[in-house]
Protein backbone atom coordinates (compact mmCIF):
# COMPACT_ATOMS: atom_id res chain seq x y z
CA UNK A 1 0.00 0.00 0.00
CA UNK A 2 1.23 3.50 -0.84
CA UNK A 3 1.96 6.04 1.93
CA UNK A 4 -0.88 8.43 2.74
CA UNK A 5 0.91 11.32 0.99
CA UNK A 6 1.01 9.44 -2.32
CA UNK A 7 -2.36 7.74 -2.31
CA UNK A 8 -4.48 8.24 -5.40
CA UNK A 9 -8.00 9.44 -4.88
CA UNK A 10 -10.94 7.49 -6.21
CA UNK A 11 -13.11 10.46 -7.27
CA UNK A 12 -10.96 11.47 -10.25
CA UNK A 13 -10.54 9.28 -13.36
CA UNK A 14 -6.84 10.18 -13.60
CA UNK A 15 -6.32 10.48 -9.87
CA UNK A 16 -3.81 12.76 -8.22
CA UNK A 17 -1.20 12.49 -5.54
CA UNK A 18 -1.53 14.53 -2.39
CA UNK A 19 1.99 15.78 -1.76
CA UNK A 20 1.03 18.45 0.76
CA UNK A 21 2.97 16.78 3.62
CA UNK A 22 6.12 16.71 1.46
CA UNK A 23 5.66 20.40 0.65
CA UNK A 24 5.21 21.26 4.32
CA UNK A 25 8.32 19.25 5.22
CA UNK A 26 10.36 21.08 2.57
CA UNK A 27 9.16 24.48 3.84
CA UNK A 28 10.04 23.48 7.42
CA UNK A 29 13.55 22.43 6.36
CA UNK A 30 14.16 25.63 4.38
CA UNK A 31 12.83 27.78 7.20
CA UNK A 32 15.14 26.03 9.67
CA UNK A 33 18.09 26.91 7.40
CA UNK A 34 16.90 30.52 7.15
CA UNK A 35 16.12 30.10 3.45
CA UNK A 36 12.36 29.62 3.60
CA UNK A 37 9.52 32.08 3.97
CA UNK A 38 9.00 33.95 7.22
CA UNK A 39 6.65 32.57 9.82
CA UNK A 40 4.05 35.25 9.04
CA UNK A 41 3.89 33.97 5.45
CA UNK A 42 5.73 36.84 3.76
CA UNK A 43 8.66 35.97 1.55
CA UNK A 44 12.06 36.83 2.90
CA UNK A 45 13.90 39.66 1.16
CA UNK A 46 17.32 38.82 -0.27
CA UNK A 47 20.27 39.86 1.90
CA UNK A 48 21.28 43.51 1.31
CA UNK A 49 24.70 42.54 -0.03
CA UNK A 50 23.18 40.16 -2.60
CA UNK A 51 20.69 42.82 -3.67
CA UNK A 52 23.42 45.46 -4.07
CA UNK A 53 25.53 43.02 -6.11
CA UNK A 54 22.54 42.32 -8.33
CA UNK A 55 21.93 46.06 -8.75
CA UNK A 56 25.58 46.67 -9.67
CA UNK A 57 25.55 43.76 -12.13
CA UNK A 58 22.33 45.05 -13.69
CA UNK A 59 23.75 48.56 -13.96
CA UNK A 60 26.87 47.24 -15.73
CA UNK A 61 24.73 45.37 -18.24
CA UNK A 62 22.51 48.40 -18.80
CA UNK A 63 25.52 50.62 -19.40
CA UNK A 64 26.99 48.12 -21.84
CA UNK A 65 23.74 47.92 -23.78
CA UNK A 66 23.51 51.70 -23.90
CA UNK A 67 27.09 52.07 -25.15
CA UNK A 68 26.58 49.44 -27.84
CA UNK A 69 23.34 51.08 -29.00
CA UNK A 70 25.07 54.48 -29.27
CA UNK A 71 27.72 52.94 -31.51
CA UNK A 72 25.08 51.25 -33.67
CA UNK A 73 23.25 54.58 -34.05
CA UNK A 74 26.48 56.22 -35.15
CA UNK A 75 27.02 53.42 -37.69
CA UNK A 76 23.51 54.04 -39.04
CA UNK A 77 24.24 57.73 -39.48
CA UNK A 78 27.47 56.96 -41.30
CA UNK A 79 25.75 54.43 -43.55
CA UNK A 80 23.11 56.99 -44.58
CA UNK A 81 25.71 59.53 -45.62
CA UNK A 82 26.78 59.24 -49.24
CA UNK A 83 29.90 61.29 -49.44
CA UNK A 84 32.12 60.44 -52.36
CA UNK A 85 35.19 62.35 -51.21
CA UNK A 86 34.98 61.54 -47.50
CA UNK A 87 35.89 57.86 -47.09
CA UNK A 88 34.83 56.75 -43.62
CA UNK A 89 35.89 53.13 -43.93
CA UNK A 90 38.32 53.33 -41.01
CA UNK A 91 35.73 54.94 -38.74
CA UNK A 92 33.12 52.34 -39.71
CA UNK A 93 35.54 49.49 -39.03
CA UNK A 94 36.48 51.01 -35.69
CA UNK A 95 32.84 51.39 -34.63
CA UNK A 96 32.00 47.87 -35.84
CA UNK A 97 34.89 46.48 -33.81
CA UNK A 98 33.70 48.46 -30.77
CA UNK A 99 30.17 47.07 -31.10
CA UNK A 100 31.53 43.52 -31.34
CA UNK A 101 33.64 44.08 -28.21
CA UNK A 102 30.63 45.49 -26.34
CA UNK A 103 28.52 42.47 -27.29
CA UNK A 104 31.25 40.07 -26.19
CA UNK A 105 31.54 41.89 -22.86
CA UNK A 106 27.76 41.72 -22.40
CA UNK A 107 27.76 38.00 -23.15
CA UNK A 108 30.42 37.48 -20.49
CA UNK A 109 28.45 39.50 -17.94
CA UNK A 110 25.27 37.57 -18.63
CA UNK A 111 26.97 34.18 -18.34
Amino acid sequence: SAPAARRRTRGSPMGFMDRTPEFRQLIAELTAKGEGPKVDGQAMAPPPQAQSELNAWSADIGTGIHNASLKVQELRKMAKKKQIFNDQTAEIQELTFGVKEDIQMLNLLVE
